[in-house]
């Protein structure tokens, strides 16, 4: 049953993340492994279209990026957000 592989990755990813820093590590881990590319923030970024690119600060939120092929203008743009900080992972 495939739900019952994905709630066995949830839980393995939350016991793997007991704060915001290890749930971004956790993420960028499995982006990575999936063939992103990590960008600095400050830097000049190369991206080309088509491509998957990965940018953290401070080591606590992350934004994964997909860059579509089509023009912006008439393709439009698709956004998702989501944070780990509350509520919190861990257990006081």
């Amino acid at each position: 049953m495939k739900s019952s592989g994905s709630i066995k990755g949830l839980c393995s990813f939350i016991g793997k993340s007991p704060t915001p820093f290890h749930a971004v590590s956790q993420m960028v881990a499995s982006l990575e492994a999936a063939g992103w590319s990590r960008l600095a923030e400050g830097d000049s970024w190369q991206v080309e279209a088509g491509g998957r690119y990965i940018v953290t600060r401070n080591d606590s939120s992350l934004v994964a990026l997909r860059l579509g092929t089509g023009d912006l203008l008439t393709s439009g743009l698709r956004m998702i957000g989501a944070h780990t900080d509350s509520p919190c992972l861990k257990v006081k």
